[in-house]
């Protein structure tokens, strides 16, 4: 690991133009200007609009001893680092990246770096059993709203690390991807519940109202002007349209049929919970199994109880082998299961992914080099810019995370792309597809009016 960041750092100095601090935009330094003067804050800002950059040039002129990134493990791995490569006053900054197996991750604790990076997902190991505690100034949350769960071992590790911390610092283009419930949590970390209350059934009570299963909450009507009211001191928030000259989008929804074999498995086991195939009994224990059954045969198959892959339809293989016939550009494609690859390898020998050797993969996408590119996108989400390479996304199967959602469309529509670009959505016909993208559109819309209460 020492010797390949060694090689990238030399291969990046020495084959980029450098960007000096008079080329950053003036959102930028507005953004720079936020976190100097507000010592816990949030930058709440769509992708493309450089919130990495302004982080690390508000850093350089704060210049904290030692100062913790908190990022998804792609992000933690290079994107940092490779940013502060890429500007002129930012290069003094030295990092240490703490990933890797627990010995590695101490190694790197140890380091006089003056910035940590490390994946989110070690939180908890660094709270709880790191036997190194080193001491920071500041902490910069990378995609804050992974940290979105109250009860979750992340946000628990990070209420632990916040606690004596001067600065504060998250960051995130999807502040509330599915309600703005999420922003409690968030808000938290800054502010100990100032603004939103000390615990989250406080927040609930205020502004929300609860199902009758105390599993759902329904903001009351004035919930979204109140909250962004309280919220809005430290919290800076920026949309791509307002501030980039950003190409158009194109959504086109492609209906295909299932067999009619498929059809009625589909309708047998939303009907009934249990359905039989080719001998394998399978049942459904309860409505989020239910769901993920329905997603599976809209997208061509079914796992039986041993995860065995029961193939039942082609139908979305085929509208995918039309899209790559009538388009002359390269095609970045996300599914949903690993079955959904395997069948995609299958029929498209062409197609490669970002498991092995993803810095070349990348590298290669933005030359025009890879035809068909397939991604998961909670591992291509993040951190990643494809937007020279092509202009046109397949969803052959759609996440539930407005989150993923988002941030797997900005891969290609993000600052830098110079054609219009192209989403296809292909969805099975009197399926739950097309409720998936719908509820997807519904989230967005609570999305941009927080975005907008808080501009």
């Amino acid at each position: 690991m020492k010797h390949y960041t060694l090689f990238l750092t030399y291969f990046l100095i020495n084959n980029m133009k450098t960007l000096t601090r008079s080329q950053m935009h003036g959102y930028q330094a507005t953004s720079v200007d936020k976190i100097k003067s507000t010592h816990k804050c949030a930058l709440f800002q769509q992708c493309g609009l450089g919130k990495t950059v302004s982080a690390l040039t508000a850093i350089a002129d704060i210049n904290p001893q030692r100062v913790l990134i908190v990022a998804p493990l792609r992000v933690a791995k290079t994107v940092w680092h490779n940013e502060a490569l890429k500007w002129e006053h930012l290069q003094h900054l030295t990092f240490s990246i703490c990933v890797g197996t627990p010995a590695q991750r101490l190694t790197a604790l140890k380091s006089n770096a003056q910035i940590h990076v490390i994946n989110i997902d070690c939180l908890s190991w660094l709270v709880k059993d790191s036997a190194v505690k080193p001491k920071y100034e500041m902490i910069v949350f990378d995609e804050f709203s992974l940290l979105k769960s109250h009860s979750s071992q992340r946000f628990k590790a990070a209420k632990a690390l916040c606690k004596n911390i001067e600065r504060v610092v998250g960051l995130t283009g999807s502040p509330a991807a599915n309600s703005i419930h999420d922003l409690w949590s968030q808000l938290f970390l800054l502010d100990s519940g100032e603004r939103l209350f000390k615990t989250v059934s406080a927040f609930r009570l205020q502004w929300f109202d609860v199902g009758y299963n105390q599993y759902t909450f329904k903001p009351k009507p004035a919930a979204m002007n109140e909250i962004t009211a309280k919220i809005d001191d430290i919290c800076l928030s920026m949309k791509a349209d307002d501030y980039l000259d950003m190409p158009a989008i194109v959504h086109n929804e492609i209906l295909v049929e299932m067999s009619l074999p498929a059809q009625e498995i589909y309708k047998e086991i939303r009907k009934e919970l249990i359905v039989e195939v080719d001998k394998e009994t399978i049942a459904v224990a309860n409505a989020a199994v239910l769901v993920g059954k329905c997603i599976q045969i809209a997208n061509g198959f079914l796992y039986d109880e041993n995860k065995n892959t029961l193939v039942l339809h082609q139908a979305k293989g085929d509208a995918l082998e039309s899209i790559i016939s009538e388009t002359n550009s390269p095609i970045l494609l996300f599914y949903t299961f690993k079955a959904d690859l395997q069948t995609i390898k299958q029929r498209f020998p062409q197609v490669q992914t970002l498991q092995d050797n993803s810095e070349q993969k990348v590298k290669d996408w933005n030359e025009g080099k890879i035809p068909l590119l397939a991604c998961h996108p909670a591992s291509a989400g993040h951190g990643l810019n494809l937007q020279q390479g092509g202009n046109v996304i397949v969803w052959y199967g759609l996440t539930h995370s407005l989150e993923l959602f988002e941030q797997a469309n900005a891969r290609i529509h993000r600052q830098g792309q110079t054609k219009t670009v192209i989403i296809h959505y292909i969805l099975a016909e009197n399926t739950i597809d097309s409720a998936v993208l719908a509820a997807l559109r519904n989230k967005e819309k609570v999305q941009d009016a927080v975005f907008n209460s808080l501009k």
